[in-house]
């Protein structure tokens, strides 16, 4: 019997609540790969974005908010998004979106 991923990669970081501090992490992976309900604080922190699964694109984060009045999000503070080795190597080809 063959496994079949059906995503790769996704909800590696999840924050799930509270208020959280991620200071000079390195953060890597593809989809929805920084997803939660929290309130965050990235600084100085290396985000790469690595080649997802054949017609998936990058989304690197994606907040989890359960109402629009909830005052919950991720603030980027002097962080660098990158592209991970085998996401340069195809050409343009994946779309990459902060979120």
């Amino acid at each position: 019997m063959q496994y079949k991923e059906a995503t790769k990669f996704q909800d590696t970081l999840y924050a799930r609540y509270g208020q959280q501090f991620y200071r000079e992490c390195n953060i890597s992976d593809t989809v929805d790969f920084i997803f939660g309900d929290a309130s965050d604080v990235f600084q100085n922190c290396m985000i790469y974005a690595k080649l997802p699964m054949q017609e998936q694109d990058n989304t690197i984060t994606a907040h989890g908010r359960n109402k629009e009045s909830e005052a919950t999000g991720f603030s980027m503070q002097n962080c660098s998004i990158l592209s991970w080795h085998d996401l340069v190597a195809s050409n343009g080809s994946v779309k990459t979106y902060l979120g």
